[in-house]
């Protein structure tokens, strides 16, 4: 096979099979078409027949560059919505071409492709065909990092998970060659990262056989921690088939996201530490509830309601627990009017009115469960801080403090998706600030219900009375 000469100039042309090369990223001005070009260069001077598509809907830097044969495609329409049938034919031409493709997609509808290209299994359609299929991903230094590193992370998980990665050595001379296996999982994981991850998909694997299970069973396998264990075993809270909780109708269902951690910062995907103040206010908290005897029961203590969480008494589950991932009603609304925002979460119908601008916030006496929020916009970036809040509201069951403070960061990566990122600052309780993101996709065919809480409460009268006849069982 002829090899470049010592000074970089090319000896001949260089074969290979028909390749798909496709540069993607969910954040805009990072350099997918710089790469590109750069790519279509190396290709072309190798002797290799290069076609370039230019998909971007909104800049069509590639198509600029005169010496490359670029051709610009619309893969969206005029809504932005992905048109199928032109994916498709493109799809086609990657089979029938006996050519080189460099696909610069764009930032705008990043997820969307990168969906059509997983669901619609095109990487095997390619495989099959004899084509090889390579994916570059730039990332950014500065503050670019973390978003551009957002998009490697889904590609490379998805890619992971669906085996879309081809570890058989690549048969000819590619700027694209190395091992992508080695990179696929991101960040290097600490020791039992790996194992806790394959733990937890096959822990969301198992729940979704039982709740989608067509037939029911008088002796349910339930959750207990890590593990299942059957209704029978467990009579103080399951009994003839009938659980302790929601039914499973409640629950949200769909594909489990493969992100092995909410918090994205710290790197480790773990809470940080808690400051030595709360250790001891954690500790004094145990000891006053190990206490009391009915601590060491199945079904805890119910002496008063003030024995029972802010959730179970209907009152608010915080700015945190209200749109943080849950088991049901996961719905979230954006409404945008002039010098305004509103946050809305169908759990515990909490709706937040965001002031915008530099309007300061409330006097410090003034303070809520769901605080008080400004926002202003950082480029097409929703910036929402919020203050203000009564202490006690818990993140992770751990009871913060009035110093809390947090960030939201709402940034619309495609027409579907909205990226939401929340900073946690409560320097009362934790050693340091931390960072938890998911994204939030539209789904224009979910209602948002009332969570009519207090009326439909019949936890709140069941237990305390059940408590009682207990008491009174016992004392007989």
């Amino acid at each position: 096979m002829p090899k470049a000469n010592s000074n970089g100039n090319d000896s001949g042309p260089t074969t290979c099979q028909p390749t798909v090369h496709l540069i993607l990223q969910g954040k805009g001005g990072v350099g997918k078409s710089v790469i590109a070009s750069w790519l279509a260069e190396f290709l072309i001077k190798r002797g290799q027949p290069v076609c370039c598509i230019d998909g971007d809907p909104v800049n069509r830097s590639l198509g600029q560059y005169k010496a490359f044969p670029v051709e610009k495609l619309e893969l969206v329409n005029a809504s932005g919505i992905l048109q199928r049938s032109s994916y498709d034919a493109l799809v086609d031409r990657f089979v029938e071409e006996e050519t080189v493709f460099v696909v610069d997609r764009g930032a705008t509808a990043f997820l969307r492709f990168w969906t059509y290209i997983v669901e619609a299994d095109i990487v095997s359609v390619l495989r099959d065909a004899g084509r090889r299929v390579y994916i570059h991903i730039p990332i950014s230094g500065g503050e670019m990092l973390t978003d551009t590193l957002l998009a490697f992370k889904t590609i490379a998980e998805t890619a992971n998970d669906r085996n879309l990665v081809a570890t058989s050595p690549v048969d000819c001379e590619d700027p694209a060659q190395y091992d992508f296996t080695s990179r696929a999982r991101g960040a290097p994981r600490e020791p039992g990262q790996e194992d806790e991850l394959a733990k937890r998909r096959e822990h969301e694997r198992k729940q979704q056989e039982i709740d989608t299970a067509p037939y029911f069973s008088k002796n349910p396998l339930i959750s207990r921690g890590d593990d299942f264990i059957a209704c029978d075993q467990d009579p103080e809270r399951c009994r003839d088939g009938v659980r302790i909780g929601p039914p499973n109708y409640w629950d949200e269902h769909g594909t489990p996201s493969t992100q092995a951690s909410l918090i994205m910062d710290l790197p480790n995907g773990r809470i940080p530490p808690l400051t030595a103040e709360a250790q001891k206010m954690a500790a004094a908290r145990t000891a006053v509830r190990k206490a009391r005897p009915c601590s060491s029961t199945a079904a805890g203590c119910h002496d008063s309601w003030e024995d029972e969480s802010l959730w179970d008494r209907c009152i608010s589950r915080g700015l945190v627990g209200s749109v943080v991932p849950s088991t049901y009603n996961q719905g979230n609304q954006v409404i945008q009017a002039p010098g305004y925002v509103v946050f809305r979460n169908e759990m515990i119908h909490e709706a937040r009115i965001i002031p915008l601008g530099n309007r300061p916030h409330l006097n410090s006496g003034i303070r809520s469960w769901m605080g008080d929020s400004r926002g202003h916009w950082e480029g097409n970036t929703l910036v929402v801080e919020t203050t203000n809040f009564r202490s006690g509201i818990p993140i992770g069951n751990i009871p913060t403090s009035d110093a809390l403070r947090t960030t939201e960061r709402f940034t619309l990566t495609d027409v579907d998706t909205l990226r939401y990122q929340l900073t946690i600052d409560d320097p009362k309780i934790w050693t340091r600030p931390w960072t938890i993101a998911f994204p939030l996709k539209r789904d224009s065919n979910y209602t948002i219900f009332e969570y009519a809480c207090h009326e439909g409460n019949y936890y709140m009268y069941n237990a305390l009375a059940g408590a009682r006849a207990d008491e009174k069982g016992k004392n007989k």
